[in-house]
C-alpha cells in the first residue's frame, strides 16, 4: 500500500467508504478485462460464464476465461449451485460507487440481466430485481402483478424473497421512496394471508406512515382498507368499519371504482357478520354497481356474497339465483374452483 492510499483510508469517513477503497485497490492490479468484468459482476445477486457475457457482450469471447480468474479472486465466493458471487461488503460497495459514478451504465447492465433472465426463463425474481432498475414504472408493474400471483397462490417463500430483493433496491435509494411503502404493504398482505394478524396489523401500520409521508392518497385508501380487514378478522368491528368509512372517501377522492367497490363488499361482510341483512344487502349491491362493468372475477365474489346474505336471511331463491350468476361468471373467466363453491353453496340450501 503505498503512502496516498493509506491517506484516503484514513480520511474515509464510513465503513461503505473503506469498502470501496479496499476493493478499488484490488480491482487496480487486474487486466482491463478482468477489471471490467468485475465490476459488472457485481451487479446481479450471482454469475457464471453465461451471465458474464451477456453483461459484457464486447468480452463473451472471453467469458469462460474470465469467470475462472475471477473465482481466484479473493472478494469472490461460491454461490451455491448456481456459480458465484461478488462477497456482499465488496458488492455493496461496488454498487454504490458504480450507482454515483456511471447510473446509466449500472441500468444498461440491469437491463441485460433483464434480457437474460426473461430469455432463460430461470429466476423471475432476479428479472424482476433488475427491471426495477433499468426501468422502474415497467419494472414496478412487473413486481405488482408477480406478488399479487405469488400472495393469492399461498408461495410464501418466493414472495419473501422477492421483497427481500427488493428491499435492497429501498435501502440503496435506487428506486422512488413511494416504493418502500409498497414493499411494506406486501409483507404485510404476506403475513395476513397466513394469518399473522399483529404482524401485519405492525407492518400496515407502518406502510400508511409512508405513504402519508409522500402523499399517496391510493396507497394509504389500499392500507386501510387493509388494516380494516385485519380489524374485522379479529373481531374489531367498529374499528374496522372506521378504516373502511375513510377508505372509501380516499377511493372517492382518486376515483379507484375497483377499491371503493372491495370497501363496500367489506362493509357489506361486517353487516353480514353482525346479522345485518338488509344492510349487507345494500352495500354488496352498491359494491356490484361499480364492478360489473370493470372487473368479472370481482363481479363473481360480490354475487357470491349476495347469495351468501340471502341465505343467511332465509330467502333460498334469492340465494340460488346469486349463486348461479357467480357461478356463470366464473365459468366464463375459467374459475372452475370458484364455480365449485357456489354450487357447493346451493346444495347446503337445496
Amino acid at each position: 500500500m503505498n503512502a496516498e492510499f493509506l491517506v484516503r483510508l484514513a480520511q474515509a469517513q464510513t465503513e461503505e467508504e473503506k469498502d470501496w477503497l479496499l476493493a478499488e485497490l484490488s480491482l487496480s492490479v487486474l487486466s482491463p478485462e478482468l477489471r471490467a468484468m468485475a465490476l459488472a459482476a457485481a451487479v446481479p445477486h450471482w454469475f457464471d460464464a453465461n451471465i458474464l457475457a451477456a453483461l459484457q457482450p464486447d468480452l463473451a469471447q472471453q467469458a469462460e476465461a474470465l469467470y475462472l480468474e475471477l473465482q481466484h479472486l479473493p472478494f469472490v465466493e461460491r454461490f451455491a449451485d448456481r456459480g458465484h458471487n461478488i462477497h456482499e461488503r465488496t458488492r455493496k460497495a461496488v454498487l454504490k460507487h458504480l450507482w454515483e459514478t456511471d447510473e446509466e451504465a449500472f441500468k444498461q447492465f440491469s437491463q441485460r440481466l433483464v434480457d437474460y433472465f426473461g430469455a432463460e426463463n430461470t429466476n423471475r425474481i432476479e428479472q424482476i430485481y433488475h427491471a426495477a432498475i433499468a426501468d422502474f414504472e415497467a419494472g414496478s408493474s412487473q413486481f405488482e402483478r408477480y406478488i399479487r400471483s405469488l400472495d393469492h397462490n399461498f408461495r410464501r417463500g418466493e414472495a419473501e424473497a422477492l421483497l427481500a430483493a427488493v428491499q435492497e433496491l429501498v435501502e440503496a435509494k435506487r428506486v422512488p421512496e413511494s416504493f418502500a411503502a409498497d414493499v411494506v404493504y406486501w409483507f404485510g398482505q404476506i403475513h395476513f394471508r397466513f394469518y399473522e394478524a399483529q404482524e401485519a396489523l405492525s407492518r400496515y401500520d407502518t406502510a400508511l406512515k409512508l405513504y402519508e409521508q409522500v402523499g399517496d392518497n391510493l396507497g394509504k385508501a389500499n392500507t386501510l382498507r387493509a388494516i380494516g380487514d385485519v380489524l374485522q378478522f379479529l373481531d374489531r368491528r367498529e374499528e374496522a368499519l372506521e378504516r373502511y368509512d375513510t377508505a372509501l372517501k380516499l377511493y372517492e377522492q382518486v376515483g379507484a371504482k375497483l377499491g371503493k367497490a372491495n370497501t363496500l363488499q367489506a362493509i357489506g361482510d361486517v353487516a353480514l357478520a353482525n346479522e345485518q341483512y338488509p344492510e349487507a344487502l345494500q352495500h354488496y349491491r352498491q359494491a356490484l354497481a361499480l364492478v360489473e362493468q370493470i372487473h368479472e372475477y370481482s363481479t363473481a365474489r360480490v354475487w357470491y356474497y349476495i347469495g351468501t346474505a340471502y341465505a343467511k336471511q332465509g330467502d333460498k331463491p334469492q340465494a340460488i339465483s346469486a349463486f348461479t350468476t357467480a357461478a356463470t361468471i366464473c365459468r366464463n373467466i375459467k374459475l372452475e374452483d370458484l364455480a365449485q363453491l357456489c354450487e357447493r353453496a346451493m346444495e347446503k340450501i337445496e
